[in-house]
């Protein structure tokens, strides 16, 4: 499964953008856009690392990357590969 597909799917169905026609941009920080609040982002880190059978480390939740489905998607990728 696309990894950036999946994310924005599950933020889409469970945070605070409407999904529409239009593609939802991938550097844009979704907790300054309110997609998410932290127990949302707690609920999305459960179910990235089911999803995808990796495990986040300490230093992955202070990337700059860890704030956008770009970013978090690269994370994800790296973390499969390993």
């Amino acid at each position: 499964m696309d990894v950036r597909r999946w994310l924005t799917d599950w933020i889409g169905s469970h945070g605070g953008f409407e999904k529409s026609a239009a593609r939802i941009a991938e550097d844009v920080n979704f907790i300054d856009a309110q997609w998410l609040d932290s127990f949302g982002v707690m609920e999305m880190v459960d179910a990235v690392e089911v999803e995808f059978g990796i495990r986040f480390e300490k230093q992955d939740f202070e990337s700059q990357d860890f704030l956008t489905i770009g970013g978090l998607a690269r994370l994800i990728e790296r973390h499969r590969v390993n």
